[in-house]
């Protein structure tokens, strides 16, 4: 196998812990644990992505309603999470099996052999700062807690 499937294998493995380590935290920690985040520690203010963690922890034990209401898009982090898993792990069996070797859709080469994210991983940090724009204010005001 060549060293980047390896990688590609490892970001797996890595989106497969996340997902099982919040599986095994409780829900009850995680909504009440101590901000982790660096940005909120520093700023006092949550970032973009404050709340995902326990979004997906709410998300892991049933609990719809938490997970929305830590991140609206906790639910949909966890489905590409869990997308991306499959994926990879299809084209690893794919390549182990049959040869193929397809490069990676997340990054396209530009010149010079600098990378860039694909249109739909732009999409999903517009759609985050969106949130994050929405929410900040409603923070400031005292009305929504991350």
């Amino acid at each position: 196998m060549r060293p980047a499937r390896l990688r590609e294998l490892r970001a797996t493995w890595l989106a497969t812990a996340i997902v099982t380590g919040g599986a095994l935290v409780p829900p009850a920690w995680a909504a009440a644990g101590p901000p982790l985040c660096p940005f909120r520690l520093l700023t006092g203010l949550p970032c973009p992505g404050c709340g995902l963690s326990r979004s997906l922890v709410s998300l892991l034990h049933g609990d719809l309603a938490a997970a929305v209401f830590f991140h609206p898009l906790g639910p949909v982090a966890a489905g590409v999470l869990l997308a991306l898993a499959i994926i990879e792990l299809r084209r690893a069996w794919q390549a182990a099996n049959h040869g193929v070797n397809r490069p990676s859709p997340p990054f396209d080469r530009l010149p010079g052999g600098a990378r860039a994210l694909d249109p739909l991983a732009w999409l999903g940090v517009a759609a985050v700062l969106v949130v994050w724009l929405l929410r900040l204010p409603l923070y400031l005001q005292g009305r929504w807690l991350y």
